[in-house]
């Protein structure tokens, strides 16, 4: 019972990782950035007029931010992934 107490389990997560905190909150505010002034210069440049272009640069920035957080997660997941398998087979290999 004790034993089982001081075993703590190894989790690992891209929210562990401080190189994956640093660049998601990065790549999110880029993305979403980028896709609403790029929205809303494009629907300006077309004539719609500023409230509207205003609107759809929102709610386009907002999506453009979903799809950099998903798409940032799952790149994320993989490095870390590649970089146990890389550990465990340096591991093996020296032993």
């Amino acid at each position: 019972m004790a034993a089982e107490a001081s075993e703590q389990k190894l989790t690992i997560s891209v929210a562990s990782d401080p190189r994956a905190q640093a660049q998601i909150p990065r790549i999110r505010a880029r993305a979403a950035l980028l896709g609403a002034f790029a929205t809303l210069f494009l629907s300006w440049h077309a004539g719609t007029p500023l409230f509207v272009a205003g609107v759809r640069a929102i709610v386009a920035g907002v999506c453009c931010y979903l799809v950099a957080w998903a798409a940032a997660l799952q790149v994320w997941r993989t490095v870390i992934a590649t970089e146990l398998r890389r550990a465990a087979a340096e591991a093996e290999e020296q032993q």
